[in-house]
């Protein structure tokens, strides 16, 4: 949008509008499908770190810690604040069932030959946040501390940090 070509003009015909003093796109027309009760399993760097050294300092060997999160984050939350942050604003998330979603993400990919390699990084993680795995606590419960939660504030923290770092470097 900021360099005025064939595809700004063609976004701007569709009612996209970008607001360069806060750095915000809004397109009203944009409907992302993401799917209904995904969860995303996360957790901090940190926490894992912690949890290795914890461990190791509790003379745990030979064996597997699954250090996944307590309270999972919906797949929705962490949409909306990674779009909301990257100030994409507007657009409607609309919520399908996992194999509608993973048709979605299917076509897309083979349609959007341009974009194709960044889609492809993507649909590797298709199956982590449409399909429901559980792993075994014991370990973390009986000899760790939960993970910090997955709140609002640390997406944006996360989200800001990524802008800032690694984002900018990102040649399309």
């Amino acid at each position: 949008m900021r360099k005025n070509g064939i595809i700004a003009f063609c976004l701007k015909i569709f009612g996209t509008k970008y607001d360069s003093k806060n750095d915000v796109l809004k397109i009203p027309w944009l409907i992302i499908p993401y799917p209904r009760n995904g969860h995303v399993d996360l957790v901090t760097v940190d926490y894992v770190i912690e949890s290795m050294i914890s461990l190791y300092e509790k003379n745990f060997r030979d064996i597997t810690a699954h250090l996944t999160h307590h309270n999972l984050p919906t797949f929705h939350l962490l949409l909306q604040a990674v779009l909301y942050d990257l100030g994409f604003r507007e657009m409607k998330l609309v919520p399908a069932p996992a194999w509608i979603f993973r048709a979605i993400i299917n076509c897309f990919y083979f349609l959007a030959v341009p974009i194709r390699k960044y889609i492809k990084s993507v649909m590797w993680y298709v199956p982590y946040f449409t399909e429901t795995c559980e792993f075994e606590r014991s370990i973390v419960e009986n000899h760790l501390e939960n993970p910090p939660e997955i709140s609002r504030e640390l997406i944006a923290r996360i989200n800001a940090y990524a802008k800032e770092n690694i984002l900018d470097n990102i040649k399309v």
